[in-house]
């Protein structure tokens, strides 16, 4: 049976901030007075008065006084100001904040909220691209929602193109994961296969339709016969199985998590900063966007939503419905078991089944019919069931445990991704209904190309927020 080391745990770099320990509240930045703020967004004034007058010296934009409990002190403010005249030696200097102070980020060219996947990879693609000054909110730990109950799937097999295109350019980062995100120890991408098994001819020509869609863009999908499947994987049952669709391409990584951190960690390499606060609100001033935290305002030029569901309470004060919907879901861990029998995950449609066989020998089994009502003995007995059609001793086989999450789903089962009609540089990159792992190198692409308005030859425009106004059609392959 193949067998693979588990990651080790995640261990800071000596002497080093460690981007997974929530700081304490007020500890959302690391600069000090006297350092070189970030370079300003366009558009940000400048305070000071006419020439040959005396002006108040005032903190630079990008930073506030806070205490150890996450409140403004603007007493400390007051006192740090100094005057000076437009010519001469200033008149007072500058005061460190006191003892248990530290000096928080105020504002940014680009705000991000959510630490996830996608927001990370957002972070990560800015800062490649040359963008310094990017900020990243988080309310909890990275990847706290939806990625952290991730199972590590990544596939191009999808029936819409734009679907396709974007996971097929995904799919170049994955191949070179360790190489891009120097990890301090190698991620395992695992090029197993998705197979998605039909019962019915009428599904089977579907796939078959699928196969060359993705045949044109690159794709290596192939349609399996019954033959093939028992020749193949010859210790699951294939009765009543009319073909499937198998790209060997496809694969796994199991550590989300360990992706997400490695982002979040390149990215402030190479310049973007990571804090550990709750976007309340957002809302619009003037020429730019403010984002209100329990440390205070921070302004920014871009404004991105990538907090997934979270997003809906951010946006929907200013007058945006995102049609985002909580989609439960929740996967069964059994024992280990031998022989290796499955190495692809197989989804079957049609049984509303999905499981693959981990490297370690555990099976993971989903059931894809929930509907958020349904107990956990339930949803083992229809996993479980749904499994043993395929391989009669999942009947048998002890569930060590259970993991249950909640992603954000579309009615077309596509991304949200772009700006927002009649609010400039508002940005969304929501809505990846249960497909954030495996795209999000290219989403975040895709809006680091759209926010420095380059060309990312992706097609934004199958995933802007306008489709809704018309009725779209939806992404038929769904897990």
């Amino acid at each position: 049976m193949p067998g693979g080391a588990l990651p080790a745990p995640h261990q800071p770099a000596p002497g080093g901030r460690d981007p997974l320990r929530p700081q304490p509240a007020g500890a959302v930045g690391d600069r000090r007075l006297g350092d070189r703020p970030p370079r300003r967004p366009a558009g940000f004034p400048r305070q000071e008065g006419p020439r040959g007058r005396a002006r108040r010296l005032v903190l630079p934009l990008d930073l506030a006084v806070v205490g150890d409990d996450g409140r403004r002190q603007p007493g400390l403010r007051r006192r740090v100001a100094a005057t000076r005249p437009s010519r001469g030696r200033p008149r007072g200097a500058f005061r460190r904040p006191a003892a248990g102070v530290r000096v928080a980020r105020r504002s940014a060219e680009v705000v991000i909220v959510g630490g996830g996947i996608v927001g990370c990879a957002v972070a990560y693609q800015l800062t490649s691209a040359g963008l310094d000054d990017v900020v990243v909110l988080e309310r909890a730990h990275l990847a706290a929602g939806a990625t952290g109950v991730c199972p590590g799937g990544i596939r191009q097999q999808f029936e819409g193109e734009a679907d396709c295109r974007l996971a097929r350019r995904a799919m170049g980062f994955w191949r070179r994961v360790n190489e891009l995100l120097e990890p301090p120890q190698p991620f395992v991408f695992e090029p197993s296969g998705y197979l998605f098994v039909a019962d019915s001819p009428a599904l089977l020509e579907r796939f078959t339709a699928n196969v060359a869609r993705q045949n044109g863009l690159g794709i290596p999908s192939r349609i399996l016969a019954p033959a093939e499947l028992r020749r193949r994987w010859p210790a699951l049952c294939w009765d009543g199985v009319a073909g499937a669709s198998f790209c060997a391409e496809d694969g796994f990584l199991e550590d989300c998590h360990g992706v997400t951190v490695a982002l979040a960690r390149r990215a402030e390499a190479l310049g973007a900063r990571v804090h550990y606060q709750e976007a309340r609100a957002v809302r619009r001033r003037r020429r730019c966007w403010e984002v209100e935290t329990a440390a205070g305002p921070i302004a920014c030029r871009h404004l991105v939503l990538a907090n997934a569901a979270g997003a809906l309470a951010l946006a929907a004060p200013l007058g945006v419905d995102l049609s985002i919907s909580r989609r439960r879901r929740r996967l069964a861990f059994t024992e280990p078991y031998e022989p290796w029998v499955l190495p692809p995950l197989l989804v079957a449609p049609e049984r509303a089944f999905a499981g693959k066989q981990l490297r370690y020998g555990v099976f993971y089994l989903g059931w894809l019919a929930e509907r958020g009502g349904e107990g956990e003995t339930v949803f083992l007995e229809r996993a479980l069931s749904a499994g043993a059609a395929f391989l009669p001793a999942l009947a048998e086989l002890p569930v060590r445990r259970t993991m249950s999450g909640v992603y954000d789903a579309t009615p077309d089962h596509r991304p949200i991704l772009g700006p927002v009609p009649g609010l400039p540089d508002l940005w969304l990159a929501t809505g990846m209904s249960g497909h954030g792992f495996m795209i999000a190198p290219a989403v975040g692409e895709l809006l680091a190309s759209l926010i420095l308005g380059r060309d990312a030859d992706l097609p934004a425009a199958a995933f802007a927020l306008e489709r809704f106004a018309r009725p779209p059609a939806a992404e038929g392959l769904v897990i």
